[in-house]
């Protein structure tokens, strides 16, 4: 540390007789001034790197406090984002499940219809046949009762 301070003294002597032409020695009482620069220098530059030491810390702090925030709304938007996603594909599939049960609804509809009309369609020429007979039957019915009541007004009538 000594030949340091000797070698930047010496410097410094020899920058001044350069610059102002003016011939200093070690001893001289202006170099009282230099020595209170250095130290106040020195001292500064100490404060200055304790300053610049806790504003790293608080940097450090706020970014890390940053960090968390920065994930904690990323995690939030991510969640949201997915559960959104989730509600949409649910949704569609809703949908799809909803069209296929109408596809399966009109699917039965025409395996069952197209039997059902071919049955019905068979049956028609037996029900249009019965349907006769049933008017047939209420003929001969009215029929009967026509000579039932015939037959009673000519057996009061007759006697």
């Amino acid at each position: 540390m000594a030949d340091e301070v000797d070698d930047r003294l010496t410097s410094l002597l020899a920058e001044v007789a350069r610059r102002h032409g003016v011939s200093l020695s070690k001893d001289d009482p202006i170099l009282i001034i230099e020595t209170l620069h250095a130290r106040a220098v020195n001292d500064l530059a100490a404060h200055m790197e304790k300053e610049l030491q806790k504003f790293r810390q608080g940097i450090e702090a706020a970014l890390t406090s940053f960090n968390k925030q920065v994930e904690s709304t990323t995690e939030k938007a991510i969640n949201a984002t997915v559960e959104r996603a989730d509600k949409i594909a649910r949704e569609r599939m809703a949908v799809g499940v909803e069209k296929q049960l109408v596809e399966i609804r009109s699917q039965v509809q025409r395996d069952i219809e197209a039997p059902i009309s071919n049955a019905i369609a068979r049956l028609l020429p037996y029900l249009n046949r019965a349907d006769n007979v049933s008017r047939l039957n209420i003929m001969a019915s009215g029929m009967s009762l026509l000579a039932v009541a015939a037959a009673l007004w000519l057996f009061f009538h007759s006697h």
